[in-house]
């Protein structure tokens, strides 16, 4: 089995539940990135102080000459009334991945080593865990030419926390749980430490410590998952100060734009690395305008506020910025909160909302000079040109004021903006606030309360 997400997501929280709650044998690996022989060595440790029926085979004087060795080993004696457990996580720590002339993967030696022993081991009463962050790594082990390719027996996604998800933990409802949400992301630690206060008081509170989680998932984050060299984190950087576009990117960076992506260009890894996410204007004529973002939730609120002011918070005085960070906060969410709109009416439309028309993705449009921007578009999918625009809509995510008659006359003028749209096209208004009661228009309300039922609670 193989199980990747985000660091810090809870993916060895939810393998260790697993393994206490087994009444069973099992040995649970973390990889460190050492070299292969103090890995081996740290792995032959654990074999033997594991409760594995093989756990006598790794004393003292044994030393395992690569990972087929090693996992047959441990795989020896088990039985079939209780299985034996392997876990291996950090599993890319151990691998030695590279680059060939052409830029193709080089796999490792030590996914290959895994292969070798798949086959005696798949014969065996054995459940073999390979655990990892680094997302593309670990999509990329079981594709097509890849050493361990249709070995798995499951591949497992281990997500944020979803929204509702997220909601229920805390005990918030409504704009307030999303807007916690664009601070937290999901992830569970964070979900469970802002709770009641206030976004002031907590930050108060998380960032009088430079090791609060607030601060540290973060940086681990970025620590861990980046491409090496310093190209990738300057376009993270630029990217996370809120740069959308090309061209802005490469003027905060200094790259030219056709180096940041390039097939090995720093865009391009953080893209394939769902560090960074992309889009083109969604309509009914081609684009080649295409806009970035962070795609994780806390790390674009980690880069856009905690980053800049590591600083401060290193030498003690986190807590003297909270306010300025919860008065910016305003803004930055009504930007922020976009990602998660389109994913939530998306979802609603899919699960068979026809006041949707249908559509099956929602993006957004703009034009190259910025002079047309509109929040919400939807179609049959997420890549321009599309056959017909379903809906056209607009996002007011302010802390004051409903969704007025003036709001709903400015989303109409952007209808007969958008390349497909017209006079049959649906109209969709998001508000933070509700509405006003006196809205003519046919327009389809989403409130925040809507949108949080629109994700899953497992």
């Amino acid at each position: 089995m193989a199980v990747r997400g985000r660091r810090q997501v809870g993916k060895s929280r939810l393998v260790s539940e697993f393994v206490e709650r087994y009444d069973g044998p099992s040995l649970f690996f973390e990889a460190h990135g050492y070299t292969e022989t103090r890995e081996l060595e740290r792995f032959r440790e654990k074999l033997s102080a594991s409760t594995l029926p093989s756990a006598a085979l790794a004393g003292g004087g044994v030393a395992f000459s690569d990972w087929e060795a090693a996992l047959l080993a441990a795989a020896s004696n088990a039985s079939r009334e209780t299985p034996s457990v392997i876990v291996i996580d950090e599993f890319p720590e151990l691998c030695e991945r590279g680059k060939n002339d052409d830029g193709t993967i080089k796999f490792s030696p030590q996914e290959g080593s895994v292969r070798a022993a798949w086959r005696t081991l798949e014969r065996l009463p054995v459940v073999v865990i390979l655990v990892g962050s680094d997302l593309s790594m670990m999509e990329s082990i079981a594709v097509y030419g890849a050493p361990l390719y249709q070995r798995p027996t499951r591949e497992m996604l281990v997500p944020p926390l979803s929204p509702l998800e997220a909601a229920r933990l805390s005990g918030r409802s409504g704009a307030e749980a999303i807007d916690a949400y664009l601070v937290t992301g999901g992830f569970p630690r964070l979900v469970g430490s802002f709770r009641d206060d206030s976004l002031e008081d907590f930050l108060v509170a998380v960032l009088s410590d430079a090791d609060s989680d607030l601060v540290r998932i973060g940086r681990r984050m970025v620590e861990g998952d980046l491409p090496s060299g310093q190209g990738a984190r300057s376009v993270l950087s630029v990217v996370g100060a809120g740069e959308r576009t090309l061209s802005g990117i490469s003027n905060g960076t200094g790259f030219a734009a056709k180096n940041l992506t390039v097939p090995r260009g720093p865009l391009t890894a953080l893209t394939a690395r769902r560090i960074v996410a992309s889009a083109l204007p969604l309509s009914t004529e081609p684009s080649k305008g295409r806009r970035y973002w962070v795609d994780d939730t806390y790390l674009r609120f980690w880069l856009r506020f905690i980053e800049p002011a590591s600083s401060e918070i290193e030498r003690g005085l986190g807590h003297l910025i909270a306010s300025r960070i919860a008065a910016a906060f305003r803004d930055y969410s009504g930007s922020a909160v976009e990602p998660l709109v389109r994913t939530g009416i998306e979802r609603l439309s899919i699960a068979g909302d026809e006041t949707f028309d249908g559509a099956r993705a929602v993006g957004s449009y703009w034009t190259r000079s910025n002079q047309v921007q509109v929040d919400l578009v939807g179609a049959e999918r997420d890549t321009p040109p599309v056959d017909r625009v379903a809906f056209v809509g607009s996002i007011k995510w302010r802390e004051a004021g409903a969704f007025t008659a003036s709001d709903a006359s400015a989303l109409q003028r952007l209808v007969d903006q958008v390349p497909g749209a017209g006079a049959g096209t649906r109209w969709v208004a998001v508000s933070r606030m509700g509405f006003a009661r006196r809205i003519a228009a046919p327009v389809r309300r989403v409130e925040p309360d809507e949108l949080l039922a629109a994700f899953p609670a497992d």
